[in-house]
């Protein structure tokens, strides 16, 4: 529940330090649209982006697509939302659970 509520965010570019986005991290963060989730993140847990209906970019750091619980994010979100994530990791992604399920995901080419 560490950002709960905060409709005010539409943008949160995560930390090196964290490992884990736990549950209720962001749910009823309405405004948020955009969110970059470290190399360092290895698991995202049920309900981190409940709530969230306007988030349509997430960018992943990490070639390996972090453990995410079935319930992270809204299911609408596998069809509105884009996936980024590096390239050469396009094919991990899409046989990953819960990440198979984006529709979109899209290889990039850039340092964060």
């Amino acid at each position: 529940f560490a950002f709960e509520d905060c409709t005010g965010l539409t943008s949160v570019v995560i930390g090196n330090s964290v490992t884990s986005i736990g549950y209720y991290a962001f749910d009823g963060c309405t405004g948020l649209t955009s969110i970059t989730i470290p190399n360092s993140v290895t698991s995202i847990e049920d309900y981190a982006f409940d709530g969230c209906p306007g988030l349509i970019t997430v960018y992943m750091i990490g070639e390996n697509p972090p453990i995410v619980g079935s319930n992270s994010f809204p299911k609408k979100l596998f069809l509105s939302a884009t996936v980024y994530v590096p390239q050469g990791s396009l094919e991990a992604y899409q046989n990953a659970d819960v990440w198979r399920n984006f529709w979109d995901i899209q290889e990039y080419d850039a340092k964060f």
